[in-house]
């Protein structure tokens, strides 16, 4: 999908015009582009444009939260095509640092994993620390990915991680979001080989995949 396919979602979006972003995505799904790449070559993108024009000041937080809102009811009526009839006996438990509340990326994520036959325990938005670990000694997830968009809640998820390790040494953790376009993934992979980076859905299914 081209910049104008995007750039035309994005306008879409700004309008509050929810019926035709719906009529866009399932058009392209009926056209065989997979779900996957919808995600990532059109809402995924469309978001990053619209988090970019939030972050310039060019549209308000409640554009802003418009469009987030629309994009998820969207992933939400396409959850019945996502999820896999085979199942893999392995869980991931998802969650956004505490006070980050755009969750949609993380809503894409669990729908991968999803797709790949695992069971993803999607916790949401402004998640604290403290009650993440709570779920993972619950579940006792193979993995947990952690999402963040804005680069300010980058000491609190260099915080969260830190107090994953205290409680999981070996868990591995997955990190991704648009607040590592600003930087900071050296600072985390780097010191810790349980510690994933993936910057696109289609890196996390190869990563899943090859578990």
């Amino acid at each position: 999908m081209d910049k104008v396919v995007v750039q035309s979602f994005v306008s879409l979006l700004l309008v509050g015009d929810r019926l035709g972003c719906s009529k866009m995505v399932k058009q392209y799904v009926q056209e065989s582009f997979s779900i996957k790449e919808v995600y990532e070559k059109l809402i995924k993108s469309a978001l990053y444009e619209i988090g970019i024009l939030w972050e310039q000041n060019k549209i308000s937080v409640a554009d802003e939260h418009l469009a987030t809102s629309i994009s998820e009811a969207i992933l939400n009526e396409l959850y019945t095509d996502v999820v896999s009839e085979y199942r893999e006996n392995k869980q991931v438990v998802l969650a956004c640092v505490d006070g980050e509340t755009h969750q949609v990326g993380l809503k894409m994520v669990a729908d991968v994993f999803e797709m790949n036959g695992w069971d993803a325990k999607y916790l949401g938005s402004s998640v604290p620390a403290s009650e993440l670990i709570k779920i993972i000694d619950k579940f006792q997830p193979e993995i947990v990915g952690i999402s963040f968009s804005i680069y300010f809640h980058f000491d609190t998820l260099k915080k969260m991680v830190y107090s994953i390790r205290q409680d999981f040494p070996n868990k591995k953790i997955l990190i991704g979001g648009q607040g590592f376009l600003h930087g900071g993934i050296e600072e985390l992979v780097g010191k810790d080989a349980n510690i994933v980076y993936c910057p696109t859905l289609d890196s996390l299914d190869e990563y899943i995949k090859s578990l």
